[in-house]
């Protein structure tokens, strides 16, 4: 190991961290190595003027001066997530949320109805069994759901303030936003639709 090799281990040395080994190699070293006793001394005094130095202490009114910064900035915040923008957006994603989750419930119902027919083959656990697992994927896609429209909100708040300045004042665009709305609500049934009557068609399969 080389003396430029040693500087962290002298570090430790210096610090009481070495372990015994690794103690007694460096102290043999050090007493063949001027350079690294002399690092080792530099050290030394380095480590004493940093201990001398006063304990930093914050002023008494960088908390206040800290928050008059902030204070606009979170006003704007707050504006913002309380904006009629913002509303309608969480109530139309809520909507969507909530009309995907009665969908697939109706559709998982009706499966497992449909499954019940054949009851005088197939045990009322098994269908049951079916029926929780259906309803336990019911509630991951409605989980998704949700995480994706929290972490989509702020993108689809900033594009529409970004189309509103360039195509015209809001009152323009609120009929197409709610069709927006409605498009999306729709497309989010048929995908959680589409999802579990897969699902049908693969335990189906595997039943056969």
């Amino acid at each position: 190991m080389s003396c430029r090799d040693r500087q962290v281990a002298l570090q430790e040395y210096l610090a009481g961290e070495s372990a015994p080994g690794a103690r007694r190699e460096i102290e043999t070293h050090l007493a063949a190595c001027a350079a690294c006793r002399r690092d080792l001394a530099a050290y030394r005094q380095l480590t004493r003027a940093l201990e001398r130095l006063p304990e930093p202490v914050l002023p008494p009114a960088l908390h206040d001066q800290w928050m008059a910064v902030l204070e606009p900035q979170l006003r704007r915040w707050r504006v913002e997530r309380e904006s009629p923008l913002h509303r309608r957006l969480r109530r139309a994603l809520t909507a969507a949320l909530v009309s995907a989750f009665v969908v697939s419930f109706s559709v998982a119902l009706w499966q497992w109805v449909d499954r019940l027919a054949g009851f005088a083959t197939r045990s009322l656990t098994h269908d049951l069994a079916l029926f929780w697992r259906y309803l336990q994927d019911l509630w991951q896609v409605v989980t998704l759901l949700e995480d994706v429209a929290r972490t989509l909100q702020p993108t689809f708040v900033r594009l529409w303030e970004l189309w509103q300045r360039r195509t015209g004042p809001p009152e323009i665009w609120g009929p197409l936003g709610a069709s927006i709305y409605a498009l999306l609500l729709a497309l989010g049934a048929w995908l959680c639709w589409r999802a579990l009557h897969e699902r049908k068609q693969g335990g189906i399969g595997h039943a056969a």
